[in-house]
């Protein structure tokens, strides 16, 4: 039996964030009768290197369209301007007659795609709908993109995140403070400010016994000018983003994990 080949677009695997955290684990747990390549469609930086990013991409995928064999074109798809950029993507693929399978993520894409201009809106959809699959996190996500998008339910296939799980779990007994954990961007669709500000309001007895713990990138400033105003630099601290092996060990040492996010699709966090 042939090789499967697959060409594999989303964020750039450097990335932080969670799409980058699925490709990085389907690429690690890959069969060996499948090959995928992957080509980087999105990386952060100035509007200029999104847009080179994103045209290399489009090259290079239709530079492997035409002189490689590729069997499908494999799409992470986020929310807002993703949703353009992965359709003209896709209707690249289907110029040279190729399946496409779509993976979406994008925790606000109903709010987004909405803001679209109706033709815009009916474009994206019309390409969408010529996917061969079109994977989503649970069953809300099928019934939206069936509902508004057209898409055959027949297509549509809910495939939750996977994550990978500890070898051991840590012995947490006899411990003197409770250490809360917050992974994620900074900011306000993730609940961090509310989350700094629930934990202030503890009564303190409690605070004296509690540590709580953020890392993530985004608006750290405001998150410490808050905890600042709050009284409570001594009880929460800013690691900034950090990686998996520095994940696993906070987490590895943590009592409860916190995300009061107000948006997700299905959080890698």
């Amino acid at each position: 039996m042939s090789q499967l080949k697959i060409v594999m677009i989303g964020a750039s695997l450097e990335q932080n964030g969670g799409i980058a955290t699925v490709e990085k684990l389907i690429l690690k747990r890959i069969s060996p009768d499948i090959e995928i390549q992957h080509l980087t469609s999105h990386d952060e930086g100035s509007k200029l290197h999104r847009i080179i990013v994103f045209v290399s991409a489009l090259l290079a995928l239709s530079w492997r369209l035409l002189f490689k064999q590729t069997d499908i074109v494999y799409i992470h798809l986020s929310d807002g301007g993703s949703a353009l950029r992965k359709a003209l993507i896709a209707n690249t693929a289907f110029i040279f007659g190729k399946s496409v399978l779509m993976h979406s993520h994008g925790a606000e894409f109903q709010e987004k795609f909405s803001r679209f201009p109706g033709w815009l809106q009916r474009w994206i959809s019309s390409i969408f709908r010529r996917c061969k699959g079109f994977i989503v996190l649970s069953k809300t996500w099928k019934d939206y993109y069936v509902n508004n998008l057209g898409i055959n339910e027949k297509q549509v296939y809910v495939l939750p995140n996977p994550t990978e799980l500890p070898e051991q779990i840590p012995n947490r007994a006899n411990l003197t403070k409770v250490k809360l954990v917050f992974c994620g961007r900074v900011g306000g669709r993730k609940g961090t400010f509310d989350l700094i500000q629930a934990f202030a309001n503890l009564a303190e007895t409690l605070k004296e016994r509690c540590e709580l713990i953020i890392a993530g990138d985004g608006e750290i400033e405001r998150g410490q000018q808050l905890v600042a105003s709050l009284n409570l630099t001594n009880k929460v601290s800013f690691l900034g983003w950090i990686n998996s092996e520095q994940r696993d060990k906070i987490l590895a040492t943590a009592d409860i994990f916190v995300l009061p996010s107000y948006n997700e699709g299905l959080p890698m966090a």
